[in-house]
């Protein structure tokens, strides 16, 4: 049996592991018909069962790499207090704590689908301390920036797009697609699900002078459809990617999803975090991921229109008024920081004068 070497993608593919593991795990992910019933997972989203897989995918390549890997020994056998001692150990010394507490929920949530009458407390045990105990990768405040500030920047770098030299043939189109992209999210700072999946003319639809965006129930993250307009100062940009850069992109490729790589084919979510990632490290000196956006807008909402707060839930999509302010009382604690930070900052200036 084969499997990944490289250090960076250690996770055993599907078509790798065991017959009696891929049969497990295909009877948890199945529909059902008529004459069977719909396995314990056929619930879950396309992105949770790919995430499911590659977690448990990690799992059997760290059996492999330990010769421990035998394909007669049943899933719930290989899994031991011992050998999970030893995962554990190599993923907290190559994997960030809240990468580890990923693995480790998703290796139990596989787990217990393929062996549910086995008690599993001791690995529950395992996954509640690392949750206890994981920290955040970045300081989210200090990369924030308000939402003003980075829908100003996405337009400027459109604009810039045009006039800066570029080094490659679709460098101008590129840079172009990511300034719309980052001024869209800060305006309307939607899921990287809903805007990775953007399709002309089901997802990003034209009426009159303005474009809309709408996602079905099923296709949201709270079950509830989302519709809302692309702000009028995009609606320009819009047409402008549509027309003449989106083309380009495609380099004679076909595709209606809206967001196109710079190879000819549609963005996939990690290429669109990446891309936003650069471009924000280019523009403040710090990385935003997509999702850092929608921090941005409750940040910037609690700390120039408080009096506002109510429409955080409307623009970021919650379901509940509890998401809304839990996100924004994060906010204000954020602002707080911020300000504290900065009164540090003036104390220490006048102990120098």
């Amino acid at each position: 049996m084969s499997y990944r070497r490289n250090p960076e993608v250690r996770c055993l593919p599907v078509s790798e592991w065991p017959s009696r593991d891929r049969e497990l795990w295909r009877a948890i992910i199945s529909p059902g018909s008529i004459l069977s019933d719909a396995g314990s997972g056929a619930h879950w989203r396309a992105e949770t069962k790919l995430k499911l897989e590659r977690n448990y995918g990690r799992w059997l390549d760290f059996l492999a790499r330990s010769h421990k890997l035998e394909s007669s020994c049943p899933p719930k056998k290989r899994l031991t207090p011992e050998l999970a001692k030893a995962y554990l150990w190599e993923l907290q010394r190559d994997c960030a704590s809240r990468t580890t507490l990923a693995h480790v929920a998703g290796l139990r949530v596989v787990i217990k689908a393929m062996a549910p009458s086995v008690d599993w407390e001791w690995l529950e045990r395992v996954e509640r301390r690392l949750r206890n105990t994981a920290q955040p990768v970045r300081d989210l405040v200090s990369c924030l920036q308000p939402s003003d500030k980075l829908f100003a920047s996405g337009l400027r770098y459109m604009d810039e797009a045009g006039r800066r030299r570029p080094h490659l043939k679709l460098d101008e189109s590129s840079r172009f697609r990511d300034g719309l992209m980052i001024a869209l999210l800060a305006a309307r700072p939607i899921r990287m699900r809903n805007l990775t999946m953007m399709t002309l003319g089901q997802h990003l639809v034209r009426h009159g002078e303005r474009f809309s965006f709408a996602f079905t129930a099923d296709e949201h993250k709270v079950k509830r459809p989302l519709e809302f307009q692309l702000p009028e100062q995009l609606t320009e940009p819009m047409e402008t990617y549509l027309r003449v850069h989106r083309p380009l992109l495609l380099q004679g490729q076909s595709s209606d999803r809206v967001w196109i790589s710079n190879t000819g084919r549609a963005m996939t979510a990690p290429t669109i975090a990446c891309r936003i990632k650069r471009v924000t490290k280019r523009l403040f000196g710090r990385a935003m991921n997509p999702h850092a956006f929608r921090h941005a807008v409750a940040t910037t909402i609690a700390e120039k229109d408080p009096t506002h707060a109510g429409i955080i839930r409307s623009i970021l999509g919650h379901a509940t008024l509890e998401s809304s302010t839990r996100n924004y009382n994060k906010a204000r604690a954020a602002v707080a920081t911020r300000a504290f930070a900065r009164e540090i900052s003036a104390m220490r200036r006048k102990a120098v004068r």
